[in-house]
């Protein structure tokens, strides 16, 4: 009896010693997990560009939807925005201030597939989802302009389009708050003189300013359902307008939506956004 009593306390010493170590790498393993659900601000999750078929940063930052225009600049190397198969190019994305700030970018043929080939480079990296290639930030803290590496398909595809999203951060450690902006950008075929589809739905919208009423009317053909939502933003990139007004079924629209105050005269960017698509118009208020 006596050496099963003896026996029974070194297994329970054991298991005293042995417990602390298992639980703190239980609490290791939890603040690992922590740290990648909460690290976006470094490599973010592919997938945000707002292309089609994708969602955006909102997915995971609580802030507000804009337009990339008169607000993020993004400037191409070649000559006249268009590529020339094989050949090598930079795309500067930039905001003109900011104290963390993030992007994500990739690179659509008009089937919607990837096109050429990102390289990584300074205070970006690279990964790849569904067959596309996206470039993000690896440093945000005090960065606001990346210059990513690409090189032109091998073959002429057409005309292609560069999608991103831009995350102004507000820099409070946490996901609200932030302003998420949208944009695409144009890369022409030096080639082929082709039109993307965001070129041939931008053909269809009309915007316009009804100075009697207060109203801004505009008019969008949708080929599939789509999300609709207008903003409104004066030259600075402040937003003093925004309607969301849900799915809409395929077809041709005429709508027309009333500012809540009228705005000081001058010249506005109304931006019409189809899912992630953004179609942007300068309207002239007095």
């Amino acid at each position: 009896m006596k050496i099963t009593h003896f026996l029974f306390a070194i297994l329970l010493t054991a298991l005293a010693i042995l417990l602390p170590s298992n639980q703190a790498k239980i609490s290791r393993f939890h603040a690992v997990d922590s740290i990648e659900k909460s690290g976006n601000s470094i490599n973010p999750p592919a997938a945000r560009t707002g292309a089609p078929g994708e969602s955006n940063c909102t997915i995971c930052h609580g802030g507000t939807t804009q337009s990339a225009s008169g607000n993020i600049d993004v400037t191409f190397s070649g000559a006249g925005n268009e590529y020339i198969v094989g050949q090598s190019y930079t795309i500067t994305i930039s905001i003109s201030a900011g104290a963390k700030n993030g992007f994500q970018a990739t690179i659509l043929d008009n089937t919607n597939t990837k096109a050429g080939t990102f390289t990584s480079g300074t205070n970006y990296g690279l990964t790849n989802s569904g067959g596309r290639q996206y470039a993000r930030q690896n440093v945000s803290s005090g960065v606001t302009s990346w210059t990513i590496h690409w090189t032109a398909p091998a073959t002429d595809v057409g005309d292609l389009t560069f999608y991103f999203a831009f995350n102004k951060s507000n820099n409070m450690g946490n996901t609200s708050g932030d302003i998420i902006y949208l944009g695409q950008f144009n890369i022409a075929s030096a080639v082929f003189n082709t039109i993307t589809e965001h070129e041939k739905t931008d053909q269809q919208i009309r915007m316009w300013y009804d100075q009697h009423n207060g109203s801004l009317n505009y008019n969008f053909t949708l080929q599939e359902s789509a999300d609709i939502m207008l903003n409104v933003q004066d030259l600075s990139g402040k937003l003093i307008f925004q309607q969301k007004s849900g799915v809409h079924a395929p077809g041709e629209y005429q709508t027309n939506s009333v500012l809540t105050e009228r705005p000081e005269a001058g010249i506005y960017i109304v931006s019409l956004f189809i899912d992630n698509q953004v179609f942007n118009r300068k309207i002239l208020i007095d």
